[in-house]
């Protein structure tokens, strides 16, 4: 099955000690084949707080208040202004979720930024094509998701970017990607927050840093890029399997 892109939605978060950010799945995805999610789609919430120090787990939960699963660890950049980026996903089920629940950015001054990326045909047994890659740095907002090299036919590179400053105004520009969708809030610490695709041929995908973005030496970026797995293909990975160990299940030992 291939994997294709049923839409994204972006927004930004304002700072808060308390409460949670309810955002709907049932509507509004723009740029891919459905408005909401349905039955087996495969939800990724990129989302980033700006602060001046290291927070908790930013929450990203179901309606259940069960958490999404985790895509590597949360990262934290440190500089005058901090990024902490926590990507996660979830497969909806049966009855598909209405909503996703994003928790508080820690306090006022704190602004909150998401991406939401919703893609059909994702393997949701063997959902990575290859171990995700993380990245941080500072001095700079110009966020550079590192490079990954897939090794199914049909995957799919996504890349969340993240980074904080005072005035992150001015959006990223990445050359060369599909589905970017990012969001920012104003706030005392600035965030902005990128979701983006590349649908992989072969070799390593390396999307370059963003050419835009501050670039003062106070701020901070921190970026996952993940390779998709296509729905159907480890059954081909287990043919493949078998026939190259089909020599040797015949051998006989003298």
């Amino acid at each position: 099955m291939a994997i294709t892109y049923v839409g994204g939605k972006a927004a930004g978060i304002a700072g808060a000690a308390s409460g949670n950010t309810t955002v709907d799945l049932t509507a509004g995805l723009t740029g891919g084949s459905n408005v909401g999610v349905s039955a087996g789609d495969m939800v990724i919430v990129a989302y980033n707080a700006a602060s001046t120090g290291a927070l908790g787990a930013l929450l990203i939960q179901d309606p259940s208040a069960v958490a999404y699963t985790l895509v590597s660890a949360q990262i934290f950049a440190n500089d005058n202004f901090d990024t902490n980026l926590r990507v996660a996903y979830k497969f909806m089920p049966t009855t598909a979720d209405a909503n996703v629940a994003l928790g508080p950015t820690g306090a006022t001054a704190n602004g909150g930024a998401y991406a939401i990326h919703v893609w059909r045909g994702v393997s949701p047994t063997q959902t990575f094509d290859v171990a995700s890659a993380t990245a941080n740095a500072n001095n700079t907002a110009r966020a550079d998701p590192p490079s990954i090299t897939p090794i199914t036919t049909g995957a799919v590179v996504v890349a969340a970017a993240g980074a904080a400053n005072g005035d992150m105004t001015v959006a990223f520009t990445f050359a060369g990607v599909a589905n970017l969708i990012q969001s920012t809030q104003a706030a005392t610490n600035d965030p902005r927050t990128a979701l983006m695709s590349v649908a992989w041929t072969s070799g390593a995908v390396n999307i370059a840093a963003s050419s835009t973005g501050s670039n003062t030496g106070s701020e901070s970026w921190g970026a996952i890029t993940m390779a998709l797995r296509p729905a159907g293909s480890e059954k081909s990975l287990l043919a493949v399997n078998a026939i190259r160990r089909a020599p040797f299940q015949h051998m006989i030992v003298r």
